[in-house]
Formats: C-alpha cells, sequence, structure tokens
C-alpha cells in the first residue's frame, strides 16, 4: 500500500509541476528545481524574481491538500507538515512569494491550509480539500 502512495505522489507532484518546471534537465520528479522546496538543511533556495508566485504558491497548496487526503487515507487523521515530509508523501514547500512556511490548523477530521503571505495579495487557502480561489 506504501508503494501505491509513493507513485500516486510521484505522479501527482510530475502532474502539478509539468507545466512549469524550470528543472533543466526536465524530470518533472526532481523537486531541486523548484524555487521554493526546502533543503534538508532548512535553507531555501527562492530566487529573487519569480514569474508568477501566486500561481506555484497555489500549486504548491494543492499539492499540499493532495498530500494530507493520502495522509487521511492511510493513518484515519490527518497529518502535520512534518508527518507528511517524514512519512514520504512529498517535499517542505514554502511560499514562493514570503518565504515563510505554510500555515497549517488541523482539527479532529478537518484541516485548514494558509498561504502565510503576510500582506495583499494574499495566495488564498485549502479548507478540507476546497480552494478558495475556485
Amino acid at each position: 500500500m506504501r508503494m501505491l502512495f509513493s507513485v500516486l505522489v510521484t505522479s501527482l507532484f510530475a502532474a502539478l509541476t509539468s507545466s512549469g518546471c524550470s528543472n533543466p534537465a526536465g524530470d518533472p520528479c526532481d523537486v531541486s528545481g523548484d524555487p521554493a522546496v526546502l533543503s534538508t538543511s532548512g535553507e531555501t533556495s527562492v530566487p529573487e524574481v519569480i514569474s508568477d508566485p501566486c500561481g506555484l504558491c497555489r500549486n504548491h497548496m494543492r499539492l499540499i491538500a493532495t498530500m494530507e487526503a493520502m495522509f487521511y487515507a492511510a493513518f484515519n487523521r490527518y497529518g502535520s507538515i512534518e508527518a507528511l515530509v517524514e512519512e514520504g508523501f512529498g517535499a517542505r514547500l514554502v511560499c514562493p512569494g514570503c518565504r515563510l512556511d505554510y500555515d497549517l490548523e488541523l482539527g479532529f477530521e478537518t484541516y485548514t491550509l494558509t498561504c502565510p503571505m503576510p500582506q495583499f495579495p494574499c495566495h488564498g487557502s485549502v479548507v478540507d480539500g476546497i480552494y478558495s480561489w475556485q
């Protein structure tokens, strides 16, 4: 079952990043080309200028929402960002606009994921899989 989740995560990440992948090798599963993925040391490599930070941020929130759905299916609860990464459901992502970690509030059977952008324009939020920008 864990292998199935791994394949699903890899496929979803490839679909979300294939249109805007800046990785010169062209491998959509290689998150090293994503300008807002934290390295293992906790440092981010976000460049000074990103052409569409709102679109990239929303893609990250879609990916985290999908990671939450798969985590819930596996453990019958939602997980923190750290738990999602530790269990192998995806990479740790930050908002490309402000370079801060996403705000994730967990309830018993609910979650709210919010862009941490401190001022206008906030890139939106996801509540239980429903995107605020739809």
